[in-house]
C-alpha cells in the first residue's frame, strides 16, 4: 500500500531526547533573535499530544531535523511516523487486485 501526500501534509512523531535538545536550541536562538530586535522572546515548543506525539508539516520536520538525519548522529525522533490525512492507493506499477472479482 502506498500513501500520497505533499510537503504541506502533516505527520506525527515522538521526539527523542536528542530531538528535544535540537528543538530547545532552535527556540532559544529564536528568542534570542526576537529579544535582540526589542521583542519579548517567550516562544516555546508545546506541540505534544496526550500520546507523546508532536505534529509537524513534513517540510518543517525536514527543515528542523534534516541536518541530524545521518549516520553517527542520535536520531531526533523515533522511527515510527504517522502520516495524517494522506490518500492510500495501490503501489505504483502494481496491477489492481482482482482476486475478488467474479
Amino acid at each position: 500500500m502506498d500513501a500520497v501526500t505533499n510537503f504541506n501534509g502533516h505527520v506525527k512523531v515522538k521526539l527523542t531526547q536528542a530531538g528535544w535538545d535540537i528543538i530547545n536550541k532552535q527556540y532559544a536562538l529564536l528568542n534570542e533573535r526576537v529579544r535582540a530586535r526589542g521583542g519579548e522572546g517567550h516562544f516555546t515548543f508545546d506541540n505534544v499530544d496526550e500520546e507523546g506525539y508532536s505534529r509537524f508539516q513534513i517540510w518543517d520536520l525536514m527543515n528542523r531535523f534534516g541536518d541530524y538525519m545521518r549516520p553517527g548522529y542520535l536520531e531526533p525522533f523515533h522511527g515510527e511516523m504517522i502520516f495524517i490525512d494522506c490518500q492510500v492507493q495501490e503501489p505504483a506499477g502494481k496491477p489492481p487486485d482482482k482476486s475478488g472479482e467474479v
